[in-house]
């Protein structure tokens, strides 16, 4: 449907629809086909009939076709989920849940035992974790940091771009290891990276959403996290999940020290906990 489009065969109701459509495409997106019935003065019947005439078999044909030729952007990747609640018949809560326990489900059979293990070694034994968390991965980035440090890990979070990156990388030596949160598409500075990690030999580790993706290449070990489709809204739920994940089993390898740690910090806060 657009403004070159024929209406002169279109009944007065169809053209009303059409005109409101037109005027409001994003509100319409929000919306399930009663509500927007009772918004338009029309019935789900008359809808049902303009879908089919403009080419679709349904409301929800619709709304997947608009939003597929719509430009990638926050905003629209928020409009599909949101949509998609609208087209389930669920209540948010039970369509975020199901959402987001696909993702869990889906992550979980990506992941490899044997070579988690072999990570948590890696990052157990290195002189240093450097962490690479740009843009919407900063949040997990310093929850690594946070969780690590009480296991004594010494943790350096990577600045994101170019500048402030070559002064912290001039650090990095073979002992280090090197934690990449990879999301969407390898950026420039993450090749940068992994290139002079892989130079110096020393281990990068990779978490991705992509399944197929150009990081196997350049680092050592690579995980796959489902965040859904590229063009909805990404949920960081099953990467949170694979952080603990290595964390706990981080925690089970150095379980005395880990407990010692605890127990220290513990003690820390009780004896500062009213001042001195």
């Amino acid at each position: 449907m657009n403004e070159h489009q024929n209406f002169s065969d279109y009944t007065k109701s169809e053209r009303k629809i059409a005109d409101f459509i037109e005027k409001n495409k994003n509100a319409v997106m929000y919306l399930n086909e009663t509500e927007l019935a009772s918004t338009i003065g029309s019935s789900n019947a008359t809808l049902s009939r303009f879908w089919r005439k403009i080419g679709y078999k349904n409301f929800k044909e619709f709304k997947q076709s608009y939003l597929e030729q719509q430009v990638i952007t926050p905003k629209t990747k928020f409009e599909r989920i949101l949509a998609k609640v609208e087209d389930n018949g669920k209540s948010l809560q039970q369509s975020l849940f199901d959402f987001m326990q696909y993702q869990l489900t889906d992550t979980l059979e990506h992941i490899d035992e044997a070579q988690s293990q072999v990570c948590v070694k890696r990052i157990a034994t290195c002189r240093r974790l450097f962490i690479y968390a740009p843009t919407s991965s900063t949040g997990l980035g310093f929850l690594m940091k946070h969780r690590l440090m009480r296991f004594g890990i010494d943790v350096v979070i990577l600045a994101s771009y170019d500048q402030e990156l070559f002064e912290q990388i001039l650090h990095l030596q073979e002992n280090d290891c090197v934690f990449i949160f990879g999301f969407v598409k390898m950026t420039r500075e993450a090749a940068i990276l992994l290139d002079h990690a892989k130079e110096i030999q020393c281990h990068s580790i990779v978490i991705t959403d992509s399944i197929v993706h150009e990081f196997q290449k350049l680092c050592t070990q690579t995980f796959y996290v489902n965040r859904g489709d590229l063009e909805e809204f990404h949920s960081m739920v099953a990467a949170t999940f694979l952080i603990e994940h290595l964390i706990v089993s981080l925690g089970q390898m150095k379980s005395e020290e880990a407990l010692d740690n605890l127990e220290f910090l513990n003690n820390l806060r009780e004896k500062y906990k009213h001042g001195k």
